[in-house]
């Protein structure tokens, strides 16, 4: 089976997922390093012998915002479009349209990365449209009718959203 352009994007969009994860884990970790560092470094030396020394100065603690997963299930819709129909002023499309059956079905996957102040937010989704319009005879007037013997339209679309986040105060 060979790959269409969705598996392909997807795969890229997992991919580049795992690498930004994998490398605000590579950020944290550093950062977390270096603090430790600082905070054990100058040999401590006996504690029976010497007067204990002044504690290092910490910087506040920064509030500390994880990375976070998620899967929105979107929603989906189903039955006959009567709501469709306000928006149509012609009598005689009005009643072509009655029979319009819509099923919609959306949902989307992503994750943020950042911190209070900013944060990077990746989605990417898909939506499907399936609609079906029976058998239908519309008379247009001045001799013109339309005649149809059935319709369908489905539909498969593929979504990506990135974002960022900047607050401040």
């Amino acid at each position: 089976m060979a790959l269409s352009e969705l598996h392909i994007a997807l795969i890229g969009a997992g991919v580049a997922g795992v690498l930004m994860v994998w490398g605000y884990n590579l950020w944290q970790d550093r950062k977390h390093r270096k603090t430790a560092e600082r905070i054990f470094s100058g040999g401590a030396g006996d504690a029976m012998e010497a007067a204990p020394a002044p504690a290092p100065e910490l910087a506040p603690a920064a509030e500390r915002h994880e990375p976070t997963l998620g899967v929105e299930a979107g929603y989906a819709w189903g039955g006959k479009a009567m709501w469709a129909l306000e928006y149509i002023s012609d009598a005689n499309l009005r009643t072509a349209l009655s029979d319009l059956n819509v099923g919609f079905v959306s949902a989307r996957a992503g994750f943020e990365l950042g911190s209070k102040n900013l944060a990077l937010t990746v989605q990417v989704g898909a939506s499907y449209l399936d609609a079906s319009l029976g058998a239908q005879s519309l008379d247009l007037g001045n001799g013109v009718s339309f005649q149809a013997t059935g319709s369908r339209l489905k539909g498969f679309v593929p979504s990506a959203r990135v974002g960022f986040l900047i607050c401040f105060g």
